[in-house]
Order: C-alpha cells, then sequence, then structure tokens
C-alpha cells in the first residue's frame, strides 16, 4: 500500500468510529421509511460526463473502496485515499483500484492528474477545509470535476449524527450548500448543488477546460 499525504484531523479509530456510527444511523433511517439509500457511485456514473471510459479518479476519504469498486468498473485508475489504513485494508484486489494511505497535509498527486476527485461524506469531518479544499482542487484536470456528498445541517438525521459525533468527542461541521460552494470551489471552479434525497446533497465544482482559439 503505497502512503501519501492529506489533512489528518482525527485520530483514525474515532474516524473509523463515526463511520460505522454513520452507516447505523442511515440504515435505521431508511429502513424506518422502507427506503433504499441512494448510491452514489450509480448517480455518479448515470451523469453525461462526469466519468468517461478510461478517467482517473481519487475517491478522497474513501475507506475500504465501497463505492470506488463501481467507479473502476469504467474508469482506468481509481485512488482510494484515506487515513484509516486498517479500512484500506479490505479493498479489494481489482485490477483498477490503488489504495493510498494519507497522514499529512499535502496530497502527494501531481497537479491535473484526475478526471473525477470523489468526496463521499468526508468534508464535515474535516477541521481545516480551508487548507483541503485547494489541494482537491489542484489534483483535478481542466475540464474536470470535484463531486462532494454531504449532509444538510438542518435534516433531522444530521442533528442525530450532531449529537452522536460530539458524544464521541468528534464533533462535525456540516454545511449548508450556499456554504460549502465558495469554500469548495475557490475562485476558479464553477460550482452547482442538487438533492439527493431528504437529507444529502452533492456538490459540484468544475474546473474550466482549456479554451481553444481559432484563427
Amino acid at each position: 500500500m503505497a502512503r501519501a499525504h492529506a489533512p489528518s484531523p482525527v485520530s483514525q479509530g474515532r474516524l473509523t468510529t463515526m463511520a460505522s456510527i454513520y452507516d447505523l444511523i442511515v440504515w435505521a433511517y431508511y429502513t424506518s421509511h422502507a427506503r433504499r439509500p441512494p448510491n452514489p457511485a450509480r448517480y455518479v456514473l448515470t451523469q453525461p460526463n462526469w466519468l468517461p471510459p478510461g478517467a482517473t479518479v481519487l475517491d478522497y476519504g474513501g475507506g475500504d473502496g465501497r463505492w470506488a469498486v463501481p467507479l473502476a468498473a469504467r474508469a482506468r485508475l481509481v485512488v482510494v485515499a484515506d487515513v484509516d489504513e486498517r479500512t484500506l485494508h479490505r479493498v479489494p484486489p481489482h485490477p483498477h483500484l490503488r489504495s493510498v494511505l494519507l497522514d499529512g497535509a499535502r496530497l502527494p498527486f501531481p497537479s491535473g492528474v484526475f478526471d473525477l476527485v470523489f468526496v463521499n461524506h468526508v468534508l464535515h469531518h474535516v477541521e481545516d477545509l480551508p487548507t483541503l479544499a485547494p489541494e482537491l482542487r489542484r489534483v483535478v484536470r481542466p475540464g474536470g470535476r470535484l463531486v462532494a456528498i454531504e449532509f444538510h445541517p438542518s435534516a433531522s438525521v444530521t442533528r442525530v449524527y450532531r449529537v452522536l459525533s460530539r458524544y464521541r468527542r468528534h464533533p462535525c461541521t456540516f454545511y449548508a450548500p450556499r456554504t460549502l460552494a465558495p469554500l469548495v470551489a475557490g475562485s476558479v471552479f464553477s460550482a452547482e448543488n442538487c438533492r439527493l434525497d431528504d437529507f444529502q446533497y452533492v456538490l459540484v465544482a468544475s474546473r474550466p477546460a482549456p479554451s481553444t482559439r481559432t484563427s
């Protein structure tokens, strides 16, 4: 497994525990509503031009690679990056998957190497988002996208998760779309958002493609 560098604001153990709590809350919510949770990878795959065949993807905070596997069916390479080495060991063998352990303040990838940076329910864990966001933008190629899925801060499920996260001594910051958009997009990327379901939304920050001049 390769070792890499990215913000690591909390201990690996607490992140793993909070991920388990998140899974439990989501399971309870959808079970009580007799519904299936939305599939983030499937959502990405159904959007036109988000993931062209042969693309390269960074699954930032990707854990055990559960969402990276379906993306890898189309992409040339999906890099699953996380601060928790134990979860990365559960990433299944796949010719198009690579695991990277994060342990610092900077992503160890060249600028502009990923067609898609996928960040699924991770940003609310990050204590210093203004430091992380430029790094995530840096590795997006011109014409590529940074896609983040997050909780609506006012949703009832989010309020439960916030209380439990404080009890576990891992307070989280849940951003409204209008607040998260400028933090993630910066001054160069364009941003838009849409609701994924009752308590989740998708924020898409797109890097402009190089302009072409015609004589």
